[in-house]
């Protein structure tokens, strides 16, 4: 990496030399920029551009260490594709190496690629580029024959010898903006990735503001892609990529009650339910900031919640 810099250069002299040591870059063409300055004044600007062609080979193989797959690793006798590794010994040449032929007890001598030792239907050439056991019809013992095994290295409970996938839950990031604002879905999230209650575990989230009247917006979206459905306070939206659902929440100073604001999110295969509670900043019910940091993240305290759709500005035009 080449960062930018600069020197100062007073004459006399009328001649200045500087050495700029670089980094080791790979193989391909870089340019270099310089700007001289008089005091403010740019009086020359020059550019130079060069091919970067290493000539290390650092196990004096013969193949330069940017195209050797094995630098550290001399070529002795058969490097056929010239990657810089040296070739296995194929002496019946089945496309099989020997050393793996001896382990699995195939024949090195004989071109046995199109045999089947364990007689699962897969040929012994291709477990060998497979990675499976030709001596075992169910390489990965999930009693799924590797010839019809879909995932026939690794352990699965499905017919198709994979793993049933885990589906992950749908995630929602909670907003809130002053209804004068409209409904503002920007900037960093009041509660971002808002968790779900768990019982005797966690509770609802609570962020505290001033008195007002506030739009409180779930995003909620699914991490693989899937359709997702939220609801706040009884209204739902989706399924959709992105289900974006509001409430508007009426906060007045000293109030003693606490109302919470619910929002379930599902894919259709999880379904979590969240809470959060709006406390007014300063008023009765108020606790304050236990880190000092100004700011708790979650809502405690409200007065008067209306659930709506995303459509929340024009039910605001309407009240005009």
């Amino acid at each position: 990496v080449v960062d930018s810099g600069e020197d100062t250069w007073i004459a006399p002299p009328n001649s200045k030399s500087w050495v700029l040591d670089f980094d080791h870059v790979t193989n391909g063409n870089y340019c270099l920029k310089v700007n001289l300055y008089a005091a403010q004044i740019l009086v020359h600007m020059q550019n130079d551009c060069w091919t970067q062609a290493s000539t290390a080979d650092a196990d004096s193989d013969g193949v330069l260490d940017a195209d050797d797959m094995c630098p550290y690793a001399p070529v002795v006798a058969n490097d056929a594709n010239g990657d810089g590794c040296e070739d296995v010994d194929d002496t019946d040449g089945d496309g099989m190496d020997d050393d793996w032929e001896n382990f699995y007890n195939t024949d090195p001598y004989v071109d046995d690629g199109a045999g089947d030792l364990d007689g699962d239907g897969v040929s012994n050439l291709d477990e060998f580029t497979n990675g499976t056991n030709p001596a075992s019809s169910d390489t990965d013992e999930d009693f799924v024959n590797d010839g019809v095994d879909v995932c026939p290295l690794v352990w699965g409970d499905m017919a198709n010898g994979c793993l049933t996938p885990i589906n992950l839950p749908p995630i929602c990031d909670i907003y809130f903006s002053l209804e004068m604002n409209g409904m503002v879905i920007s900037g960093s999230a009041a509660i971002p990735a808002i968790p779900p209650m768990i019982p005797g575990g966690i509770g609802p989230q609570e962020i505290q503001v001033p008195a007002g009247t506030y739009y409180i917006i779930a995003v909620c979206t699914d991490p693989e892609g899937d359709m997702v459905t939220a609801t706040i306070n009884g209204v739902t939206i989706g399924p959709a990529a992105t289900a974006t659902v509001g409430a508007v929440i009426n906060i007045t100073e000293n109030v003693e009650a606490t109302v919470d604001v619910t929002v379930t999110w599902t894919d259709g295969v999880n379904t979590l339910t969240g809470a959060i509670s709006i406390t007014v900043a300063g008023g009765t019910n108020f606790v304050p900031d236990a880190d000092g940091d100004g700011y708790t993240p979650g809502f405690t305290a409200a007065i008067g919640v209306m659930s709506l759709l995303g459509a929340a500005i024009a039910m605001r035009r309407r009240r005009l």
